[in-house]
């Protein structure tokens, strides 16, 4: 069976875990890569691809050419916002990377354009949205939401019934106690655990996590 194409927008940090889980699976043929910002690239020597800068007429030809599908790979949670819309007003079907060492429940719904990475476990009726990244050995418990453009960093517990707003970024190793919300673009800190509500665009620290401050 021919492998369909699919475009990588991005080549940094996130487009590795890409090209890792579609060379495990073996289901997508990734022949360019789109390099946003000139300045993370991907390593050529360890993938046979190509690398270009992002340019909008020559995107627009590759569709013409049968490139279709694509996948949008950036660190920053607005700016891959930013690019997803861009992707989709120009007609790409936007797909997901789920390693196959990750569990994910049969009544958790996930959106698309998601990367969630080995040892991932997303539990029952959780819900996932569009362009969210799961890193490695991430615990999303039953009837958690997880908004758009969310980062969920290695090894982040959210326990059953968390609400993670839209953009918000949760580092490596932090705890949400059951029915709390982080709100939209709020930052949670490596290692804190929240038994509280976060606010709008605050950063919180610790254990127990409190604003950061200024």
């Amino acid at each position: 069976m021919e492998k369909e194409k699919v475009l990588i927008l991005g080549a940094g940090a996130q487009a590795k875990y890409i090209m890792e889980i579609f060379h495990i699976l073996n289901n997508f043929e990734v022949e360019v890569i789109i390099d946003v910002n000139n300045k993370h690239r991907i390593g050529k020597k360890n993938y046979n691809v190509n690398i270009v800068l992002w340019d909008d007429k020559y995107l627009l030809s590759l569709i013409r050419k049968g490139f279709k599908k694509a996948i949008v790979a950036h660190g920053n949670n607005k700016r891959k916002e930013q690019l997803y819309k861009k992707a989709k007003e120009m007609g790409f079907e936007l797909v997901s990377a789920v390693h196959p060492a990750a569990t994910i429940a049969s009544t958790a719904f996930i959106g698309e354009n998601v990367i969630i990475n080995a040892g991932a476990i997303i539990q029952p009726y959780a819900k996932v949205g569009n362009g969210v990244m799961v890193h490695a050995g991430v615990i999303i418990e039953h009837d958690c939401v997880i908004e758009d453009f969310v980062n969920l960093a290695p090894g982040v517990r959210l326990a059953g019934g968390v609400h993670v707003k839209k953009r918000a970024y949760i580092f490596t190793g932090a705890l949400v106690i059951p029915q709390k919300t982080i709100e939209m673009d709020a930052i949670v800190g490596a290692g804190a655990v929240v038994i509280q509500d976060v606010p709008e665009k605050i950063t919180v620290v610790g254990n127990p996590a409190r604003p950061l401050e200024k």
